[in-house]
């Protein structure tokens, strides 16, 4: 996806911010891009929480909903490929939230009853963990996200470690799934665009289907498109085709179209728990322009988190000793 004109200043000071940081790590060997601290003022007000619960789940009211009605297992794989795959259109941006703190909480639901349980589990590596119900508990919906960063001169790639599982509670078929990797170019130089590429793999190993999703090698189309194989027992049964910017075909029949569809909205909890992301005084405090007071929150908190985590290091190196 290119990037509006009108934001091009702010990735590039972004872009330029982050190379220099970039150096100074890697000139001090350190290669893991992770521990990278950006300045809250290219930040914006959301959890990190947010991205990972509530844009990948938006459109799951309607299409695991429809899922449901069904009881044919190859028709609920194709729904749930549509699903985990017609979000992507919302999240390719340059706008970056805040990294979660350790313990944070984010509570979500939907209007159908779903709800979502999310919480940063780990701090190095950092990984979030989602855990969402489907209403009346007919789904379950869960796993961790987790990446690497590695960058070029002109680039910076994130490969993801990812992975999703549903469990649809009437038939018990369970479906696995990964993510695919995001890659950033023209960060310096160049028109700067936010693709994904590699492949999603979605397989329900009891029922033998199988499925992999290929990014940006669709034959003579621009590098949004992607296409895959449903097999059943390894025979081929059906043919997925589209863009993440936009559309999806399943053999031929249009299931999704952004013009049409729309997201539904992630409701937050009334009641959050203390750890919830709404509490965090950097992210209240940015919301309202405060950058420097902002900034010098966001330091408050993740010195708290370095100064805890030494103190778990510290805990477990005494108690190997003994």
């Amino acid at each position: 996806m290119a990037v509006n004109p009108n934001n091009m200043k702010k990735i590039r000071t972004i872009a330029k911010e982050f190379v220099y940081k970039v150096g100074k790590h890697v000139l001090s060997g350190n290669f893991n891009l992770t521990t990278i601290p950006f300045p809250i003022k290219v930040m914006i007000p959301k959890s990190y929480l947010e991205n990972v619960g509530c844009s990948p789940t938006g459109f799951f009211p309607l299409y695991l909903n429809l899922a449901l009605k069904t009881s044919d297992p190859v028709e609920r794989f194709k729904l749930y490929i549509v699903a985990s795959i017609c979000y992507f259109y919302l999240t390719h941006s340059f706008a970056k939230p805040l990294n979660p703190i350790l313990g944070e909480t984010l509570n979500g639901y939907y209007e159908d009853g779903s709800r979502m349980f999310l919480e940063q589990i780990s701090h190095h590596p950092p990984v979030s963990y989602l855990l969402y119900y489907g209403p009346n508990e007919s789904y379950k919906y869960w796993g961790p996200s987790m990446f690497s960063a590695s960058a070029g001169l002109n680039s910076f790639t994130l490969t993801t470690k990812a992975w999703r599982k549903i469990n649809f509670k009437d038939n018990n078929q369970t479906i696995h799934s990964t993510l695919p990797n995001e890659a950033i170019g023209g960060t310096l130089l160049g028109t700067t665009v936010h693709e994904s590429v590699g492949n999603m793999e979605f397989k329900d190993e009891e029922n033998g289907i199988y499925c992999n999703i290929h990014f940006g090698k669709v034959k003579g189309k621009p590098s949004d498109y992607f296409d895959g194989v449903v097999t059943v027992n390894n025979e081929p049964v059906s043919k997925i085709f589209g863009s993440y910017l936009g559309f999806i075909d399943v053999d031929g029949k249009r299931y999704f179209d952004y013009r049409y569809v729309q997201p539904f909205e992630c409701k937050k909890e009334a009641s959050p728990l203390e750890s919830d992301y709404l509490y965090r005084a950097d992210r209240i405090l940015l919301s309202s322009g405060y950058y420097d007071e902002a900034q010098k929150e966001k330091e408050r908190l993740e010195h708290i988190q370095r100064t805890d985590a030494k103190l778990r290091k510290q805990y477990k190196e005494n108690h190997a000793e003994q």
